[in-house]
């Protein structure tokens, strides 16, 4: 009975020490994969946030640049040019704000997004 005790007590104290280590080494790897997990999603939203942010001013811009344009071909010249200069010179203007925010920003919106307003662009 004592040789199988010390059997039992030499295989068995293995064991428990095997245990503990397999329960440790998953323990520490279920945090880490965790902790990086988290790490991801912080980036991830921040991405996101400047993301739509690029989005609402790219709207934004292209809108005003929109409404400039139409105020300076819709509107009839009766005043000897002198305003139509004015309103020409809003639209240059409300377009180099929104290309240079576009050159800037244009890797947060999508490749459709960025090849359409490109074309647009050189077609104007």
């Amino acid at each position: 009975m004592e040789i199988w005790q010390a059997i039992l007590i030499a295989f068995g104290g293995n064991a428990v020490l095997l245990a503990v280590l397999v329960f440790g080494g998953k323990t520490l790897i279920t945090h880490w994969l965790t902790k990086s997990a988290t790490e991801h999603q912080v980036k991830f939203s921040k991405f996101t946030e400047k993301q739509a942010d690029a989005i609402a001013t790219t709207y934004a811009l292209i809108r005003k640049f929109n409404s400039r344009l139409g105020e300076y071909l819709e509107i009839p010249d009766t005043t000897a040019g002198r305003y139509r200069d004015e309103r020409k010179n809003e639209a240059v203007k409300a377009h180099r704000e929104f290309l240079d925010y576009f050159e800037q920003k244009q890797i947060y919106l999508s490749k459709k997004s960025v090849l359409l307003i490109k074309n647009i662009n050189t077609e104007s």
